[in-house]
């Protein structure tokens, strides 16, 4: 049903607009290593060097990584001396991760099924 009248295009677009966001913000969490970073930012802010021993990548893949973050404004740096330090923006951000390793829960027993019976098919 199309919205008509004064000012309803305009809510189209602005919610338009906030689902572009969404996605944008949701893309910058789409790779495992990401996810991982923000998790580990759930304990404060660390320096590259702390979060390269971490996590097992190089330094210029975590740098990629921490760049799409603050481009999605996920993270924000400070200076301390030498050192940059990265801590999350918004730590709401949290909640979404919490909420979607909930769905994961709550979808796990449907998994393991459906894995399995993939793998009876595929043997």
């Amino acid at each position: 049903m199309a919205e008509e009248g004064p000012g309803r295009g305009t809510r189209r677009t602005d919610r338009r607009r906030l689902y572009q966001l969404q996605a944008r913000l949701l893309r910058a969490l789409s790779h495992p290593a990401r996810v991982e970073i923000v998790e580990l930012l759930r304990d404060g802010e660390r320096c590259v060097c702390e979060i390269e021993s971490l996590v097992g990548l190089r330094q210029p893949n975590i740098s990629q990584h921490l760049a799409v973050l603050r481009a999605a404004g996920l993270a924000v740096t400070r200076r301390d001396g030498l050192r940059v330090l990265y801590s999350v923006a918004d730590p709401a951000i949290f909640a979404v991760l919490d909420g979607v390793r909930g769905i994961i829960g709550r979808q796990g027993a449907h998994m393991t099924e459906a894995v399995s019976r993939a793998e009876v098919t595929e043997s």
